[in-house]
């Protein structure tokens, strides 16, 4: 009988927080105080250059928080080394180049500080486990950045 392979899943609640103002954040040393949530946006590498200077007159930011993933097994190869975040600009519509937390994750809260004012960003969160392999994604969850 050969040995089949395990394949975790993740079932997360996202959950979405949106911010009239962002200024500098920086990692987290407390995960329940949102202002000091990590930065989880570089921008996704689809992003133009000019979304990049927009970015810099930003008034906004989406705060992102979701349960922790649990291993399909006790073996070190399965835990949990961190999660990755993506965002796109359609609904159900995600790719690799969508990422934007381009280093893993270690918390379950991140803050998505190149959002722009006007429009709608959807999101999914991946783990990644000891071997690289990454889980389904989480449930998608969107997020309509108010207008300045």
């Amino acid at each position: 009988m050969s040995k089949v392979g395990v394949l975790f899943l993740m079932y997360l609640a996202l959950a979405v927080e949106i911010s009239g103002q962002t200024n500098d954040i920086r990692p987290a040393a407390n995960k329940e105080d949102p202002t000091n949530a990590p930065t989880c946006s570089g921008m996704p590498a689809n992003s133009s250059k000019e979304k990049v200077a927009q970015t810099s007159q930003r008034r906004h930011s989406v705060t992102l928080s979701w349960n922790a993933s649990a291993p399909a097994s006790k073996s070190p190869g399965d835990a949990i080394k961190g999660y990755r975040v993506y965002r796109s600009s359609k609904s159900h519509v995600y790719s690799e180049n969508d990422r934007i937390s381009q280093t893993l994750l270690s918390g379950t809260r991140c803050v998505d500080a190149s959002v722009e004012a006007g429009k709608t960003y959807y999101y999914i969160v991946k783990a990644v486990n000891g071997k690289g392999k990454q889980s389904v994604a989480s449930s998608e969850i969107a997020a309509k950045v108010p207008s300045p």
